[in-house]
């Protein structure tokens, strides 16, 4: 239970969806019957986007850095593409 609540969590995070929560979380158990339901309701609230990216430095060129961008101004925001930037600009030999 824990742990999809978790991976609820994880996924909507890693897509975009920053502020979600659970709107809704309960069990149902039956003794009677030895089941128990799980109700989740998760409220994903907004959807955030990639903006405008500006670099504050002066050694590199604007176009030269942007090589490095692996989104899109209006991309959905990805967690794993924001990793791909740190670890394209990490690995470059610069």
């Amino acid at each position: 239970y824990n742990r999809v609540k978790s991976m609820l969590y994880e996924i909507a995070q890693k897509e975009g969806y920053l502020d979600a929560k659970l709107a809704h979380h309960q069990i149902k158990v039956s003794l009677s019957r030895y089941t128990a339901d799980i109700i989740l309701r998760l409220d994903t609230g907004k959807r955030y986007y990639f903006g405008n990216v500006t670099f504050y430095q002066n050694s590199f060129s604007e176009e030269f850095l942007r090589r490095y961008l692996p989104f899109d101004y209006g991309q959905p925001y990805s967690r794993d593409e924001l990793l791909k930037f740190q670890s394209n600009l990490s690995h470059s030999v610069y």
